[in-house]
């Protein structure tokens, strides 16, 4: 059985860029994810910040090709009908990036690879034992088993935190909110004329539009406890969301041709109560979701790959650091809530008859005037 100082489960974002970061750094690592990169992937969108990160993964943008193209800046009807333009021109990092989403996160895995990584595709989790002071992990790949050795398990499993569940970590969560994502063919080949991130608040939730390398991805944002209600099936729902968005209907009917795929996803803030154990930890979403509004998703996932990679590294217990990093995340976690409060609250005033927004100001309104920087800093996740 192969041993390894580090199994990473879960080959997203958070989880790949653990996995090149320590094994830069010397150690034995393996990675696995269950998928193949074949499903619709939310999170669209990069803040010219998300550069700097990349460069720390020796990751530059052109290593990406096909699945990024740069995006000008964030334009949003949010507060009011009338467009705001934030404009990512004169950033000192460069522009903004819209991605392909599934394309962006397998070229950051075969990175992996070509780190020194070892990687399972098409691998889930099976069994995970702790005997002896290591972790004996079994992966499912296929038809067949695969069984290692590590000394540390870190779960980057998503939302699903796959792994730390079984040890007993809960879920904080805040609201039902799910994001109905649509692709949608380009009316023309190539990117759209008009490249930036669209967020758009209607009566019935509020929407992103974000042009990629070859499609237009259009996400809507609302309560499941209504589409629950409704008894819709995924693409009636994206379009019911659509015809309350006089806005995004009239560009998407502009820039593109036919709805190719909707898949629907948790969007709801959560918080892993429990981020760390006996060798294990959670890094990325598998510890906290944010709210795709804040625009910080992708960006959160790799910093706490880069906070997780200086804990694994340090000299020093993991009882011991396990507290300062979950109480790190746990604090960005606050702040994350805090501004999506004041976020929410500067735009229900438009729709006062909508039960949606009714419900925001109801489930948040308490929170709202800690912070008003979610809106400004803008974006899906």
């Amino acid at each position: 059985m192969p041993r390894f100082d580090l199994c990473v489960l879960g080959g997203g974002l958070a989880g790949s860029a653990f996995a090149i970061l320590m094994a830069r750094r010397g150690a034995r690592v393996a990675l696995a994810e269950k998928t193949r990169f074949e499903s619709l992937r939310a999170g669209e969108h990069l803040p010219p910040e998300a550069r700097g990160a990349l460069r720390g993964l020796r990751c530059e943008a052109e290593l990406f090709e096909s699945t990024i193209i740069e995006s000008p800046g964030i334009l949003s009807r949010w507060m009011s009908s009338v467009a705001a333009f934030k404009p990512y021109i004169g950033h000192a990092e460069g522009l903004g990036l819209n991605l392909t989403r599934r394309e962006f996160d397998a070229a950051l895995f075969r990175q992996a690879r070509r780190a020194g990584v070892t990687v399972h595709e098409g691998a889930s989790l099976v069994s995970a034992a702790r005997e002896s002071g290591a972790w004996e992990v079994v992966l499912c790949a296929g038809r067949e088993h695969v069984s290692l050795g590590a000394d540390r398990v870190v779960d980057a499993s998503g939302r699903t935190s796959v792994f730390a569940r079984r040890q007993g970590a809960q879920w904080q969560s805040h609201g039902d909110m799910i994001a109905a994502v649509g692709r949608l063919r380009s009316a023309h080949d190539g990117p759209a004329d008009n490249l930036c991130l669209h967020v758009d608040a209607c009566p019935r939730g509020w929407w992103s539009v974000t042009p990629t390398p070859r499609d237009v991805i259009a996400t809507f944002y609302a309560s499941a406890a209504v589409k629950r209600r409704m008894r819709l099936d995924e693409r009636r729902w994206w379009e019911w969301g659509l015809e309350s968005a006089p806005a995004v209907r009239e560009r998407l009917d502009r820039t593109t041709t036919s709805l190719e795929e909707v898949r629907i996803v948790p969007a709801f803030p959560r918080l892993l109560r429990t981020m760390y154990g006996a060798d294990w930890f959670a890094i990325g979403d598998a510890a906290a979701t944010h709210d795709p509004l804040s625009g910080h998703g992708i960006q959160y996932a790799f910093e706490s790959a880069f906070r997780a990679a200086e804990m694994a590294s340090a000299d020093v217990p993991l009882e011991r650091l396990g507290a300062v990093y979950q109480e790190a995340i746990e604090a960005r976690f606050t702040r994350h809530i805090d501004s999506r409060a004041g976020a929410y609250a500067e735009a229900a005033p438009r729709f006062p008859q909508s039960p949606f927004w009714r419900e925001m100001g109801h489930r948040i309104g308490a929170r709202a005037p800690s912070a008003r920087r979610m809106r400004r800093s803008g974006g899906t996740a």
